[in-house]
């Protein structure tokens, strides 16, 4: 039986991570993109049976790209990347001048825990619902959370403050996390050593430049994904 592992751009990191361990690479997982985060916003799946079939083009054709299937079944374990893009929510501009309660200053306009919670919500919806038609087909899966916030992304340019994005970023995993601990599926966290002392992604982790030459301040390199990787296969073997 295979592993894969798979969901956004953060499963670049894993892959190229993967492949770095060469002969340490945990053997019988093979990691590939589904697609892009944002189509995390509308419903994407559907339960037909003991299986599920993912209803977004995109999603439907790399899953047939890279196993062969046309729908996710119990023939395979599964780890999904997704829920956890948490920078869809911090990065915007609102977020300069409204701030959560928790965090907020004199000057600043607070916004009550009960509305970031359901901003939340909203924002895994539909990860949720995909993950509830896993658990009622059957179908043996993990989740795997992105890396942490990076601090050189762009939206402290805006004047983001940095505990408004650690904050942010946190309740959404600690909700997520609380989510998928009721029904006893695994989540696997970055490590400690992932993170600066500032709560942040450490700067060896993040990636440099995109593909294309452009700068990326937003993912994690394949130092990172080594780390988790075999962090991945600790824990699903535990």
């Amino acid at each position: 039986m295979t592993v894969y592992i798979c969901g956004n751009s953060h499963v670049a990191a894993l892959k190229r991570g993967l492949e770095d361990l060469g002969a340490d690479a945990p053997q019988g997982i093979e990691v590939f993109p589904l697609g892009s985060a944002v189509i995390e916003l509308a419903a994407f799946s559907r339960r037909d049976g003991s299986q599920v079939i993912l209803t977004d083009e995109e999603y439907a054709a790399n899953l047939k790209r890279f196993t062969g299937a046309d729908a996710l079944t119990s023939d395979h374990r599964w780890g999904f990347c997704m829920g956890t893009h948490t920078t869809r929510l911090f990065r915007d501009k609102t977020w300069a001048t409204t701030v959560p309660s928790a965090v907020c200053q004199a000057g600043e306009r607070p916004m009550s825990s009960g509305m970031l919670d359901t901003i939340i919500a909203d924002e895994l919806r539909n990860v949720l619902a995909f993950f509830a038609q896993l658990k009622l087909a059957g179908i043996d899966f993990f989740v795997v959370a992105a890396p942490p916030p990076r601090a050189d992304h762009p939206c402290f340019e805006d004047g983001v403050r940095p505990e408004t994005v650690l904050h942010i970023d946190r309740q959404l995993r600690d909700t997520l996390a609380a989510k998928l601990a009721d029904q006893n599926i695994i989540f696997v966290t970055p490590p400690a050593e992932a993170y600066a002392p500032d709560g942040f992604l450490k700067p060896e982790f993040g990636v440099g430049m995109k593909g294309n030459g452009k700068v990326d301040r937003h993912h994690a390199n394949a130092a990172y994904g080594a780390i988790m990787m075999k962090r991945i296969a600790g824990q699903i073997s535990a």
